[in-house]
């Protein structure tokens, strides 16, 4: 498999950015679904134990659960997230016992219900894929700890620590982004580099996980690096200089070529012809569909691939040495 397959009967949208992050829509033509997501209605969510997160599935198709989703509730029970991507039959449940407690001080069960949802921060993805078979509910507590350290939170396994502490800022950024029509995921950068890459089945999709996956996955590293790092413009992008500018429509042709020139950047960075090496999982949640686990050693890459009936239908893919 080759990263060029990611991108198989998709175009890419104008390129949005802001600050340090810029994000490169991918958008397809084919009005197909076929995937529930798991805020549509229908689905419940809940815990039967520590580390053990139930999908019950009252849809007429089967439910796409993305690779890290997060539960970060309000009522008194353990925040979960899923370690790994998960396909719950249609009217069907199915559990999870290599889920994540992710608030490690917190008793109780998450009662069946749906909620918001949210994703694992970007420093936190490589750790919990790398223990996707562990069945041990507090796996991921010791990274969730160094990761709030690293910011200055208190030194626990609380993902919520760090959504409270930061939500202004969060909301503020995802605010600057928006889902357009047709859009079925994304390429992300972050300070000129390209660090993920999100494709989901259908645009109905998208429009319910899209805000998860900039906001706390990809908006979370942006907090991160910013306090690793000094503020500087990402080479990906061209600031116009208006000093020297003498009227409007001059303006607007500056304006269009920064942007063309952006665009064109953050194409070219796209690793088409490199290599992708997977792992096909050993078992199908259904027939014609394989899941496949990637780990790249020459660029780090790491995810994971949905492929129904050899063709593509959702790949979470982002750079582990990013970090």
């Amino acid at each position: 498999m080759q990263f060029q397959d990611i991108f198989q009967n998709l175009e890419f949208g104008p390129v949005q950015s802001a600050g340090w992050m810029q994000v490169l829509p991918l958008l397809s033509q084919n009005s197909e679904n076929g995937f529930s997501a798991p805020s549509d209605k229908g689905i419940l969510v809940s815990t039967l134990d520590y580390g053990v997160l139930m999908f019950e599935n009252n849809t007429d198709q089967p439910l796409l659960v993305p690779c890290h989703l997060a539960y970060v509730v309000k009522q008194r029970a353990q925040d979960h997230a899923m370690a790994h991507l998960g396909v719950v039959k249609a009217h069907q449940r199915q559990v999870y016992k290599t889920a994540m407690c992710i608030q490690q001080n917190q008793i109780g069960y998450i009662s069946p219900g749906q909620y918001e949802l949210r994703m694992l921060p970007l420093p936190l993805r490589p750790p919990a894929l790398a223990k996707q078979y562990e069945r041990d509910f507090k796996k991921l507590w010791g990274e969730i700890s160094s990761f709030n350290r690293s910011l200055g939170l208190q030194e626990m396994g609380h993902v919520e620590f760090f959504f409270h502490h930061f939500r202004r800022e969060l909301n503020q950024f995802i605010a600057e982004f928006e889902c357009i029509p047709k859009q079925v995921g994304a390429a992300v950068y972050i300070r000129g580099k390209l660090v993920g890459i999100e494709r989901t089945p259908s645009h109905h999709y998208w429009q319910q996980v899209w805000q998860a996956i900039l906001r706390d996955c990809y908006g979370s590293y942006t907090i991160y690096a910013s306090k690793k790092w000094t503020q500087k413009m990402p080479n990906t992008r061209f600031p116009i200089l208006v000093n020297n500018i003498a009227s409007i429509e001059e303006l607007e042709q500056k304006l269009q070529e920064a942007n063309q020139n952006e665009q064109k950047a953050v194409e070219n960075l796209l690793p088409m012809t490199e290599e992708l090496p997977t792992t096909q999982e050993p078992t199908s949640p259904l027939p014609k569909l394989q899941i496949y686990t990637t780990s790249s050693p020459q660029n780090s890459w790491q995810g994971q691939i949905l492929l129904q009936n050899n063709k593509i239908r959702y790949a979470s893919l982002f750079r582990k040495n990013t970090f």
